[in-house]
C-alpha cells in the first residue's frame, strides 16, 4: 500500500506540473489552420473524458445566453481568475499574464481530456488536445522542461513521421528501508492536425497515433460519446464529461482514503464508493 500512495501521489503531482508548464506559455494567440477534429485523437477506451468547445465554435447562441451576460460582460470569469492567481507564490515560475491568456485561450478554443487506467500499469494514460492550439508548441518546449519537478530526461524525438519532445521523470518507491529512484512515467507533446497534443504515461503517444491513424477506434465511435455529445438534440453540446465508477472503482478500490490510527479504521476507496452507492440507493 505504500508504493500505490507514492505512485498515486506522484502521478498527481505530475499532472499538477504538467498544468503549472502549460500556463507558462507566454502567449495563447492561435493562427493554426483548421485540420482534424480534437476528438480523432482521443482513444475510445476513455474512463474519464472533459470536452469543452469553446465559446467561438457556439459564438452566436453564446452571445445569447444568460451566461455570457453572467461571465463576460460582468467580468465574474475574470474576478475568478484574479482571485486564484492572488495566492500565487511570488517566487512561482508563472507570469500572471500568461496564464490569463491561456485560460482565455481555452475558453475561446476549447480543450478536450482523455483518461485512462491500463491494466497492469501503476500510472494513469492522459491525452490533453488544445484545440487550435499548434502554434504554442515552440512556447511548451521552452516552458515544460521548467516546470520545477524531478526531470530524468529530456529529448526531441521522431515518432513515425512526427516531430515531438518528450520528458522522462523520476520514480519513487519505498521499501520500507530506502527509497528507490528509477525511470518513471514520460510526457510527450507535438502538433498533430492544427492542434496541440500532450500525452502523458506508458503507451500514451502510440494510444494517440493508433486512433488518428485510424488503427484504433476513437472516442467518437464510443457508446458513451455517442449517449452525452451526439446524443441530445434539442439543443447543441458545449460541454460534455462523463467518468467510469466501475473503471476507477477496479483500478482505486484499495487506495486507502484513511490509514488505520488508534481512533480509526482504515478506509479504502472501494469501501467509500460503496457506501455513497448505498446511500444513493437509500434515497431512490
Amino acid at each position: 500500500m505504500p508504493r500505490q500512495r507514492a505512485v498515486f501521489a506522484a502521478g498527481s503531482v505530475v499532472a499538477l506540473g504538467v498544468i503549472l508548464g502549460i500556463v507558462s506559455a507566454v502567449a495563447f494567440a492561435l493562427s493554426a489552420p483548421k485540420g482534424v477534429v480534437p476528438e480523432s485523437l482521443l482513444p475510445a477506451d476513455t474512463d474519464i473524458y472533459f470536452g469543452w468547445d469553446g465559446t467561438e465554435k457556439h459564438k452566436p447562441a453564446w452571445e445569447r445566453s444568460a451566461c455570457y451576460e453572467v461571465l463576460e460582460q460582468t467580468r465574474v470569469l475574470r474576478t475568478i481568475v484574479d482571485f486564484t492567481l492572488s495566492g500565487k507564490p511570488a517566487d512561482a515560475r508563472l507570469p500572471t499574464a500568461a496564464v490569463k491568456q491561456l485560460c482565455e485561450g481555452i475558453a475561446r478554443k476549447g480543450i478536450s481530456m482523455s483518461m485512462a487506467f491500463p491494466d497492469g500499469d501503476p500510472m494513469p494514460r492522459i491525452v490533453i488536445v488544445l484545440h487550435n492550439a499548434a502554434a504554442l508548441e515552440r512556447a511548451f518546449t521552452t516552458a515544460l522542461p521548467q516546470i520545477g519537478l524531478k526531470i530524468r530526461k529530456f529529448e526531441p524525438l521522431t515518432v513515425r513521421g512526427r516531430q515531438m519532445h518528450r520528458l522522462t521523470f523520476n520514480s519513487y518507491r519505498y521499501t520500507g528501508v530506502a527509497l528507490i529512484v528509477s525511470e518513471g512515467p514520460e510526457l510527450s507533446w507535438w502538433s498533430e492536425g492544427g492542434h496541440l497534443v500532450l500525452a502523458f504515461g506508458k503507451g500514451s503517444v502510440d494510444a494517440v497515433l493508433n486512433v488518428a491513424e485510424g488503427k484504433l477506434p476513437g472516442i467518437a465511435q464510443s457508446e458513451n460519446w455517442r449517449k452525452y455529445r451526439e446524443g441530445p438534440k434539442d439543443f447543441p453540446t458545449v460541454l460534455a464529461a462523463w467518468f467510469d465508477v466501475r473503471a476507477l472503482r477496479k483500478r482505486l478500490a484499495n487506495y486507502a482514503v484513511q490509514e488505520r490510527s488508534n481512533l480509526d479504521n482504515r478506509v479504502t476507496l472501494g469501501e467509500l464508493i460503496e457506501l455513497l452507492g448505498e446511500i444513493g440507493r437509500a434515497h431512490v
